[in-house]
């Protein structure tokens, strides 16, 4: 599919290729690196930042936008008591991206499903601590060492695989932009089930190979992201993968509410060849008029393509009697 490539965000040494299936149209990549060499290419990676304090003024504002769509779409009404703030929610989830982007903030969960959550892959631990906040009883795990001391007691350090945790307690099992990094997805999902509650909730997002961002930049395509991206799937593909974990899919669609950083980073990509870890976040967040546009065009076409840059499944834990006749 790609020869050549390079890794154009964390510089790690070496060349990649990416291959696709002919039947299923999976990505993957080639060569894969060894085990004692992950750590490595995680050095300088996402998940050891923290997010900057950013403007005072426009962040108290951002706020307060984000807790009216939270409390109007999402059922945290304790997020705000005022009718204006309720109602000004209300007119913003009329905005599909608008409601999608603070939706992602919680992983689309409903107020109404607090309970205890899981969060595989959870870095620094911002989202676990954004979830206590409305309610949940949280627990993550992280395999980077450094993320997991930063997230301090809510955070454990290791692979879901490698964690050991018993039972069937969670009813939630989150993954946000982690399974395109494991070595068996399936095997991630099987583990992801095992300590689900029976109809426990699985909530997913991966990039999305069918997305316009990739079919526009091609092998700058900000996700390709190797060699850290082991496997890439289609909406389809995915489907299949939890279906053979012993899930079942409520919801699988796809979403842009990531199209403008996905933009303005692949772009940067394609006119630098590679971009410096200190600088992705900064070039992700710049509010460009290109970027723009393009998120318009792509969450315009959405319910058609299922162009979205990134795949959102939803499945549920099937009886096991179910599961074994997958």
């Amino acid at each position: 599919m790609f020869v050549g490539l390079r890794d154009r965000l964390f510089g790690a040494p070496g060349l990649w290729r990416l291959l696709r299936c002919s039947r299923c149209s999976m990505v993957w990549l080639d060569p894969r690196p060894i085990q004692e060499d992950i750590g490595r290419l995680y050095a300088t990676y996402y998940t050891h930042d923290s997010p900057g304090p950013g403007s005072k003024k426009w962040g108290l504002l951002r706020k307060a936008l984000k807790d009216s769509l939270l409390a109007a779409c999402f059922g945290y009404g304790a997020l705000t008591a005022k009718p204006l703030h309720m109602a000004v929610g209300r007119v913003l989830s009329l905005i599909p991206p608008a409601r999608d982007r603070v939706g992602g903030r919680v992983m689309w969960l409903d107020a109404s499903r607090r309970g205890r959550l899981l969060d595989v892959g959870a870095g620094t631990g911002q989202f676990l601590a954004d979830m206590r906040a409305l309610g949940w009883d949280v627990m993550g795990v992280e395999p980077d060492p450094a993320a997991a001391v930063a997230a301090n007691q809510s955070v454990v350090q290791g692979t879901l695989e490698e964690a050991h945790i018993q039972g069937k307690g969670f009813d939630v099992v989150t993954m946000n932009h982690v399974i395109e990094h494991v070595r068996d997805p399936i095997d991630t999902l099987r583990h992801c089930r095992r300590v689900l509650k029976d109809k426990g909730r699985l909530v997913l997002v991966t990039p999305n190979i069918q997305s316009l961002g990739r079919r526009w930049f091609g092998a700058t395509w900000l996700h390709w992201d190797p060699p850290r991206h082991l496997f890439l799937f289609t909406p389809e593909t995915l489907r299949s993968l939890a279906e053979a974990a012993g899930f079942q899919v409520v919801e699988l669609r796809t979403s842009g509410r990531a199209a403008s950083s996905a933009w303005n980073a692949s772009a940067a990509i394609r006119r630098r060849g590679a971009l410096t870890p200190g600088s992705l976040q900064a070039v992700a967040e710049r509010r460009s008029v290109r970027g723009l546009l393009f998120a318009i065009v792509e969450n315009l076409l959405l319910n058609t393509l299922s162009c979205g840059e990134e795949i959102v499944l939803v499945a549920t834990k099937q009886s096991s009697d179910v599961a074994g006749q997958v």
